[in-house]
């Protein structure tokens, strides 16, 4: 036992843990905590539910999409209900609002019903676009037109869209660009053929540039086979005749679709064209130009594929085709034929890749597993005064030939990309045939060949000088007695002639004028075959011209009868029918006068309508009295 006195003397230690008092503050902190907790999950629970909206919003509207992409669908179910009467309203912003909402239905729904009455629609429409006087409203009924065809998928014509494009506004005729190249696609030429020649042939030169740069687009898609096409072939005719066109735009256009004809469908597509259009060396050389340039362009998308195929481990063999470009088989073209190759790689790649070349010419396409290398040509001057990088082998044989003739800096002029520097060179060149007249005799067909070259640029201070240089060359011939060759004017005669579809009649008076000169100093039988075919094709002022031209040479060509006699007389038959009554007049005028001056021999050689003979039996005995033709027919053309 343990005493008490021991107890007594240890010392104990008891600690003893009070209960913890919870305060206001410790329920506050615990509360902020929970609200907190609360908002966190709250916030998230919204952001789902947004999440869940736009998801079945997504959804819905894809669905949708799905939906009216695979079905056909009334358009008019999607208007409102006074959407006829806002359309045809004559407020404009009213017109123009119905056209946006059409607009945007129209954008959405690729499919139209078919069942549906659209001719209505389609009539105004039409009309907006022929009658509006607001661009913004013709653009609007311009894209409708183009998504309802689309939507549609029916052959509709509208005539308006062709005819606008003589609008200067680029917004304008770019919308009806769209609208042709629309009705093309899905309507076909057939269909439209009628109104791409009115196009064609019209007065207004933005509408034939127009015309014609949608028949390039439209040639490129084309399979060769497709221009033994009569429709097409006509087309090509038309073409012909914008390349004569006296605006330099209007003209390069129509070439280009040609050089694009000529690229896909082959020489022969355009052989024939060529030989009956009498298109001179020029312009040929042109068109060829464009034909390469679109093939080079077609070479560079398919080295652009083979880069790709490079890329990847497979390999194949490599095929290049050559491709030629034959001349036309005209006599007054080059003797050797021009060819132009495809661009090969410009690094020799190691892979043999396939290229499927398009076969455009059947048979100029040289032997199959040849490779080609070809250089880039040296930049040249083309024939309307700018500086190309495809080489044009008739001025680079006309800048050699004046290189060994002229001097360093004469050639410089006469050869510099400024136009200004051109008209200088001329008056020098002009100076230098004065001092040295031998040289000039000798070099008269070189000459002939740069005036032609420069006849047809921008600069009208060039072509001004141009014209005084051609007729100080005839004029030069003239006062020295000496013979000007044929050969050595044929290339300038097509040009100096087309000169009379000139407005100005200055400029068609200087033309009277050098012809005379021209007629006196060479052949006119040769340049009386020009002035018949130019005629086959010439309209109001310039086939007047033209019919005068023919009535000056009768004393050189018309006591025998040749064929060149025998398609005259056709060609003045003919015109007793134009639609012109000036030029009626005119071609009645000229038969009345070769019969009063070669008896009736000479009319005979072509078979007249009793409608015909009729009227030039009046005419004779109307004109029988009249000394002279020449002064009525002079006459008669000043007042055209």
């Amino acid at each position: 036992m343990v005493s008490a006195k021991t107890i007594s003397r240890k010392t104990v230690s008891i600690t003893v843990k009070m209960p913890h008092t919870i305060t206001n503050y410790d329920k506050c902190r615990r509360k902020r905590c929970l609200f907190k907790c609360a908002v966190f999950f709250a916030f998230i629970l919204v952001y789902l539910k947004i999440f869940a909206m736009i998801g079945t919003k997504v959804h819905k509207e894809s669905k949708q999409k799905v939906e009216s992409a695979s079905t056909a669908t009334n358009i008019f179910n999607k208007l409102p209900p006074d959407f006829m009467d806002l359309i045809q309203s004559s407020d404009r912003n009213e017109r123009q609002k119905a056209l946006e909402i059409l607009l945007q239905q129209l954008q959405i729904t690729p499919i139209l019903d078919g069942n549906a009455q659209y001719g209505s629609l389609i009539s105004i429409l039409d009309e907006q676009m022929c009658k509006g006087c607001n661009n913004s409203i013709v653009v609007l009924a311009a894209n409708c037109m183009k998504y309802l065809v689309r939507g549609l998928k029916k052959r509709i014509i509208a005539e308006s869209a062709l005819l606008k494009l003589k609008v200067k506004k680029s917004v304008v005729s770019s919308a009806m660009v769209e609208l042709v190249e629309t009705l093309l696609e899905i309507c076909g030429f057939e269909i439209l053929a009628t109104n791409i020649y009115n196009a064609l042939s019209s007065k207004y030169p933005p509408v034939q540039l127009h015309t014609a740069l949608i028949m390039s687009r439209f040639f490129a898609h084309l399979e060769p086979f497709m221009f033994s096409n009569q429709q097409i072939k006509e087309a090509l005719q038309y073409l012909f005749s914008i390349a004569n066109s006296r605006d330099s735009d209007t003209r390069d256009a129509g070439m280009k679709a040609l050089g694009i004809a000529l690229a896909v469908g082959g020489e022969q597509t355009l052989e024939v064209s060529v030989g009956n259009n009498n298109i001179d060396k020029m312009k040929l050389l042109r068109i060829r130009e464009h034909a390469n340039a679109f093939l080079a362009s077609i070479n560079e998308e398919n080295k652009e594929s083979v880069q790709v195929e490079e890329e990847k481990p497979v390999q194949v063999d490599v095929e290049q085709k050559e491709v030629q470009i034959i001349k036309s088989t005209s006599n007054e073209l080059e003797n050797k034929n021009a060819e132009s190759n495809e661009k090969a790689f410009s690094k020799k790649v190691k892979e043999k890749v396939t290229i499927e070349t398009r076969n455009h010419f059947s048979k100029q396409i040289a032997e199959e597993q040849q490779q080609v290398e070809t250089t880039a040509s040296k930049d040249v001057v083309s024939s309307n005064g700018v500086f190309l990088s495809i080489e044009s082998d008739v001025i680079k044989q006309l800048a050699e030939e004046f290189m060994r003739i002229v001097s360093v800096s004469l050639y410089s002029r006469l050869f510099h990309k400024d136009l200004s520097e051109r008209v200088k060179g001329l008056v020098a060149l002009y100076e230098s045939c004065v001092k040295n007249e031998a040289a000039a005799f000798n070099s008269s067909d070189i000459f002939f060949k740069y005036c032609v070259w420069n006849m047809y640029s921008n600069s009208e201070n060039l072509f001004s000088q141009v014209l005084q240089f051609i007729q100080f060359l005839v004029q030069f011939h003239i006062d020295r007695n000496q013979k000007l060759q044929f050969e050595d004017i044929c290339s300038a005669i097509p040009h100096i002639l087309s000169l009379f579809g000139r407005e100005d009649e200055e400029i068609r008076k200087n033309v009277r004028k050098i012809m005379r000169q021209i007629y006196s100093i060479s052949s006119p039988f040769h340049i009386f075959l020009e002035i018949v075919n130019k005629l086959k094709y010439a309209t109001g002022i310039e086939k007047a011209e033209y019919i005068y031209q023919i009535r000056i040479l009768i004393p050189a060509w018309a006591y025998g009868k040749s064929d060149a006699a025998v398609q005259a007389f056709y060609m003045l038959a003919e015109c007793l029918n134009d639609s012109d009554e000036r030029i009626r007049d005119f071609a009645l005028r000229t038969i009345v006068d070769i019969y009063l001056e070669k008896s009736d021999s000479l009319c005979n050689l072509i078979t007249l309508t009793e409608t015909q003979k009729q009227l030039v039996d009046c005419a004779i005995r109307h004109y029988k009295s009249l000394s002279t033709w020449e002064h009525i027919a002079i006459n008669g053309i000043e007042n055209l």
